[in-house]
């Protein structure tokens, strides 16, 4: 259960980093970002 619900929040933060980054670059480093931070998370557990 928890498993799903940092899916979904990094699914969120996923969709507002897009809506937000006006480059492909900026694009990129949220992307690395939340995942980086996804893992940490998930790895704690």
């Amino acid at each position: 259960m928890v498993k799903k619900m940092l899916l979904l929040v990094a699914l969120i933060a996923v969709v507002l980093s897009v809506i937000g980054c006006q480059t492909a670059k900026g694009l990129k480093e949220d992307v690395t970002f939340i995942g980086d931070k996804t893992v940490e998370i998930l790895e704690k557990e």
